[in-house]
Formats: structure tokens, C-alpha cells, sequence
């Protein structure tokens, strides 16, 4: 570790850090959403719905493995749906037993697995194609990744930081003279609220940790600015630290 400190109540005073793409990168749909709000999210990717399907391991090595080879994920043999589990959205799951991911928004209620697989299966490709084209285009791309937010505080793993650093090693041998950064939100019971502690692992990766109890605004409030989904009010130290991060808008608009 480089350095690390705790920035208190106010704003963190640094230069903003400009990226060409920002990619969501788990462990949740939370992950996207937050990215959603700060309008730093300008394509859907398969990794913004990929949930560890045992939530006390965070597998980020598999993440990096599909991110290189997403078309392995689609296996039919690999897949259990469980059509007794139903999402808020009307879904039930599908988990992939070989990479260890869960969908849980996905798989429609009222159509066959088959038909579900496959319907998942072009719209997750489609995804991931756009995502390794948006790569290839970026010369600088940061990875979000959130271990805890606030709505998954019985998510107690932490990352592995060594495999983190392997991985991001192999993919800057894949895409050689591209800059790979990595942040990383993580959830602290103890902190104060609005303390933020930066974490620098070294120039590539970068740990926030924060108690993400306390939201910008309530549930009540967010839904009377008018957003259709509950409890995605982003916390106050998230929305602190991503007041630093900025996207290069000469690239592409918003792509589903």
C-alpha cells in the first residue's frame, strides 16, 4: 500500500481523474446503478447483472476470465434455474454453476428455460461484444467495483487484491498501451458518517471505505424525484468520492 488517509466530512480535494469508459464491474446491478446516477455509465454490460451466487465469496477471478471469454458463460449444462425464486422484477433465477453467478433479472416468468436461455444468451453476447469494442476504442478504462453497499451489508467477503493485481497485469497484455485502473467501494460499520478512507493499493487500484449507511436521501425521497426503482439512493460518501471521477464525453452516448 502506497498510502492511505481518511478524508473527513467535506469534499475530497483532488484533480478529477478522466476516463474514456467506465465499466461496472460487480457485484451487483447496485454497481451500474450508482454509475447510472453520476452519468458516468455510457453502455450496458453482462457484468452489471452478474451476482455471486454464494454471496461470501467475491470471485473476481472468474469475472476477469469471462471478460476475456464471455460465450464460455452459455453452457446449458452449467446453468440451474430455480423457478421458485422470484425477483421484484418478476424473474426467476438462473445460476451458472461452473463460473458461480446468479441472474436475477433475467429469466422471464412466463417462458420456457430454453427460450429464456437463449433470449439471455444474444442479449448478454451482444453486451459483451459492444463492451470489448469499447475497450479496444478507450486509452484509459476504470473498473468500479462495489464489495458492500448499503442494501448488501450480509455480503462479508473481501476482495482479493493479489488476484486483482494478476488479472489486471494479464490484461494489459492483452491490450497493450491502454491504462487499467480499478476502485473499489467497501462497506465499514465503524466509520462516521461522510468519513471516507482512500486506500491507494498501488498507481492502479484504489480502495474507498465508508459506512454506507447513511443515504443521500431517503427512500420516500428518492422516489418522489421520480425514479421507478427502490432503494438506489446512493450513499454520501459514494456520491463524495465519484464528485472526482469524470468521463471523456467525446466518446459514446448512452448504449443499451
Amino acid at each position: 500500500i502506497l498510502w492511505n488517509k481518511i478524508l473527513g466530512r467535506g469534499i475530497i480535494k483532488n484533480n478529477k481523474k478522466t476516463y474514456d469508459l467506465f465499466i461496472p464491474f460487480g457485484r451487483s446491478c447496485h454497481c451500474a446503478m450508482h454509475l447510472d446516477i453520476f452519468k458516468l455509465r455510457t453502455i450496458s454490460s453482462p457484468f452489471d447483472w452478474l451476482i455471486p451466487s454464494d454471496l461470501s465469496i467475491e470471485p473476481i477471478k472468474e469475472r476477469f476470465d469471462l471478460l476475456n471469454n464471455f460465450s464460455d458463460f452459455f453452457n446449458y449444462s452449467d446453468f440451474e434455474f430455480v423457478t421458485n425464486w422470484i425477483s421484484n422484477t418478476n424473474h426467476y433465477m438462473a445460476i451458472n454453476n461452473k463460473y458461480k453467478f446468479r441472474l436475477a433479472h433475467d429469466f422471464e416468468i412466463n417462458l420456457s428455460n430454453r427460450k429464456n436461455f437463449k433470449k439471455t444468451k444474444e442479449k448478454y453476447l451482444k453486451r459483451y461484444n459492444r463492451l470489448i469494442e469499447n475497450i479496444k476504442k478507450s486509452n484509459k478504462i476504470c473498473f468500479v467495483y462495489m464489495v458492500n453497499t448499503w442494501i448488501q451489508m450480509d455480503a462479508t467477503s473481501i476482495l482479493d487484491i493479489e488476484i486483482l493485481k494478476e488479472e489486471l497485469l494479464k490484461l494489459n497484455k492483452i491490450y497493450p498501451n491502454k491504462v487499467f485502473d480499478f476502485i473499489i467501494f467497501e462497506h465499514s460499520q465503524i466509520m462516521e458518517k461522510g468519513e471516507v478512507k482512500e486506500i491507494v493499493i498501488n498507481k492502479n487500484i484504489i480502495k474507498y471505505l465508508s459506512n454506507h449507511s447513511y443515504l443521500e436521501l431517503s427512500d420516500e425521497q428518492w422516489q418522489k424525484n421520480g425514479r421507478k426503482m427502490p432503494n438506489i439512493s446512493p450513499t454520501i460518501t459514494i456520491k463524495k468520492v465519484f464528485e472526482n471521477y469524470k468521463l471523456n464525453s467525446n466518446l459514446n452516448t448512452y448504449c443499451k
